[in-house]
């Protein structure tokens, strides 16, 4: 059929324009879809940068961790401190001297319930730890408040503190230079004011620097986390990178759609002449 019949037949026209708007709107419908796809995709790679692991460790068999043993005055452990390859074991032995007894082992800043055994084991290590063991005298007059870290840094000049019984007593805990305090565990629970935060509108909060213990009649650990400050930049800047993408790909989106109501009126208005 010619342009001249077509022209003059309107049925034939209406199906020609029909299926022209159909074909239209599905190309933008798989352009939508891929584009989706798309912003799905940079999601999902964008959330890599905000793990903390090196972006370079691409085969964790390779990686090795940390193992932070400590003990009190009262106390031994052995080995001090090891770094373990990634999948590895490690046994801890313990004991006290003379005159002492255990009262509390702490894993990662948490009390084990029954410390008793004189060893410990980690298994299948997959990220840093930390061990410390806490003795009292056979007669107990003094309790002991340790202070550790999940970093190998040291973050106070005193690590272990003696308190008489029934005593109050404040500990300071501050993070060296390129490093920030994430949280801090008391007795390996959290505790107000102790993590940071932000308010409704947006303002950082940082942990208090210090906790004080009231009516001291036991042992304490604080567990002071930490983290480097150049990390926190990386995530910042790859959560602003991810957002600036986003925005263009909403605005992809915005001008597929402009389109196709643009093509669908001239469309439209070329059928009813």
């Amino acid at each position: 059929m010619s342009n001249e019949e077509r022209r003059k037949n309107p049925k034939m026209k209406k199906n020609v324009i029909i299926g022209a708007m159909f074909s239209l709107l599905l190309l933008v419908m798989f352009l939508l879809i891929a584009l989706s796809i798309t912003m799905h995709t940079e999601d999902v790679a964008g959330s890599v940068v905000t793990d903390s692991t090196p972006t370079n460790a691409l085969d964790e068999s390779n990686m090795t961790f940390h193992i932070t043993a400590t003990s009190d005055s009262g106390s031994t452990i052995s080995p001090k401190s090891v770094d373990i390859q990634s999948g590895g074991s490690q046994t801890f032995t313990y004991s006290v001297i003379d005159g002492y007894k255990i009262s509390a082992l702490y894993i990662d800043g948490h009390p084990l319930s029954n410390p008793y055994f004189g060893y410990y084991t980690f298994t299948n290590v997959l990220s840093d730890h930390t061990i410390s063991v806490i003795s009292v005298p056979l007669s107990v007059n003094y309790f002991n408040i340790m202070i550790v870290t999940n970093d190998k840094l040291t973050i106070t000049d005193t690590s272990n503190i003696t308190v008489q019984y029934g005593d109050d007593k404040t500990v300071f805990f501050s993070a060296p230079s390129e490093y920030k305090i994430t949280n801090v565990l008391i007795d390996g629970a959290h505790s107000p004011y102790l993590d940071e935060r932000y308010d409704s509108n947006g303002n950082y909060f940082p942990p208090a620097g210090s906790y004080t213990f009231h009516n001291v009649t036991s042992d304490h650990v604080v567990t002071v986390n930490i983290a480097r400050l150049d990390s926190i930049a990386n995530i910042t800047t790859g959560n602003a990178n991810n957002a600036s993408n986003q925005w263009w790909n909403y605005a992809i989106v915005f001008l597929l759609i402009a389109i196709l109501v643009i093509v669908a009126i001239l469309l439209y208005r070329t059928w009813k002449k």
